[in-house]
């Protein structure tokens, strides 16, 4: 417990890490961009279940849809990534956007006249193909807004990414509950292009590109960005598999109406995680800080699959895990920065999402198999296993530090710090 004396150096460490973004406009702007135009995108895959369920009657239809938008956003993400690289991400984030709020509203309108199934697929495949690259635009554009607080700007991009996560689908929800699923693709649609249009009006990102021999596709077959991609791959499925666990658990207790509890305490837990990880001032390498949260991380969730006999302890054990999921997560944005080559970096963290929404998807998939087959108890042991090996690969994910601007101005200046 933190004691009286504690206090004010608590708040001092949270101010000065934190202060300096609150008080650069361009790092204001990316900030609140980034909550309401990732609105859509934590909210759009509920949204498309339930406008094409309300238009065809059919879940299992619905269902088809959310995995062909799922399918057609992973698969332009990396060329997405690339334009930004090449063009930047102004441009890009600008144009992307207009084609996807064309594509919600047809489909909004498509469902509320409950059109063909295959117009309605071919609607979602297109929301998923013109979503814009918003997380990794903004990841690509903290180093160059704030060079010199790169740890507390990924710590406030992954507080704030985890707050769109939360909000989005009570919004999708509401919308939905006082009007109708078409109009709930809409307000996505109106978050989605004010808060991308946000960050595309920055001056980082009205910047061009940075044109490069290198692609990501080249710094993904390093030992160090492979290690990254597979460390993130296994997070996505601990963290994704929760999604399926969580209703399910709460049913076997009874009480499926309470799983919004424990995602909830681990939101929580996530929030407190990367305002606590962002406060502070870190020497040792991205490598040795993977090790540092990935550890306890993987020690909550085998507590999880073998302590949590009621609702409030899963819940409990969640929110103690969620402390430790986003230094990690911030960890592995830093790493991934540090790893990539000059003029990939929005690609490379494209790939990087995209590893981790493909562990996600895994993660559930074997979620479902194996509470329908061996049963719940075993499924459990998903996200400890997850998170298990991304400690035992953090070792292998070691990348030199990249040099500061100013480093690279000034060569003594990196003979120093190699002599500390």
């Amino acid at each position: 417990m933190t004691t009286p004396a504690a206090r004010p150096r608590v708040a001092a460490s949270l101010t000065g890490a934190y202060l300096p973004l609150l008080r650069d406009s361009e790092a204001r702007r990316l900030g609140l961009g980034g909550v309401v135009g990732r609105l859509r995108d934590g909210g759009v895959s509920l949204a498309i279940v339930l406008a094409v369920r309300h238009a065809s009657g059919s879940f299992a239809l619905a269902g088809t849809a959310a995995a062909v938008y799922a399918i057609a956003a992973a698969a332009s993400r990396p060329v997405q990534g690339r334009w930004v690289d090449r063009a930047g991400a102004g441009r890009v984030l600008t144009r992307t956007t207009a084609a996807n709020c064309v594509a919600l509203v047809a489909l909004a309108v498509s469902a509320a006249e409950r059109a063909d199934i295959v117009i309605l697929l071919l609607l979602a495949g297109l929301i998923g193909l013109t979503v814009p690259p918003l997380s990794a635009a903004l990841r690509a554009l903290w180093p160059t807004v704030m060079p010199e607080h790169r740890e507390s700007a990924y710590a406030l991009d992954t507080l704030l990414y985890e707050l769109s996560l939360v909000i989005a689908p009570s919004l999708v929800g509401v919308m939905t509950s006082v009007a109708s699923p078409a109009i709930a693709l809409l307000v996505l649609a109106i978050c989605g292009a004010s808060g991308t249009w946000l960050v595309a009006g920055t001056h980082a990102a009205s910047a061009g590109g940075v044109s490069s021999a290198h692609g990501a596709v080249g710094s993904i077959r390093t030992r160090v960005f492979a290690m990254l991609a597979l460390i993130t791959l296994f997070v996505g499925a601990a963290e994704g598999s929760l999604v399926v666990l969580v209703p399910a658990f709460t049913a076997a207790h009874h009480s499926p109406s309470s799983s919004g509890l424990p995602l909830s305490a681990l939101a929580v837990g996530s929030l407190i995680g990367a305002l606590a990880y962002g406060a502070r001032r870190w020497s040792a390498t991205t490598s040795r800080r993977l090790l540092a949260s990935t550890l306890p991380l993987a020690l909550c969730l085998v507590a999880l699959a073998t302590l949590a006999h009621s609702i409030l302890a899963l819940a409990l054990l969640l929110a103690l895990a969620g402390l430790a999921l986003s230094p990690t997560l911030t960890t592995l944005f830093l790493a991934v920065q540090q790893a990539s080559p000059p003029g990939a970096l929005a690609e490379a963290f494209t790939w990087a999402s995209l590893a981790g929404t493909a562990g996600a998807a895994g993660g559930q998939a074997l979620a479902g198999a194996l509470i329908a087959g061996p049963g719940l108890s075993a499924a459990l042991w998903i996200p400890a296993g997850g998170a298990a090996l991304a400690f035992a690969l953090s070792p292998l994910a070691s990348a030199p530090r990249a040099p500061t601007s100013q480093q690279r101005s000034h060569p003594a200046s990196r003979d120093t710090d190699a002599a500390r």
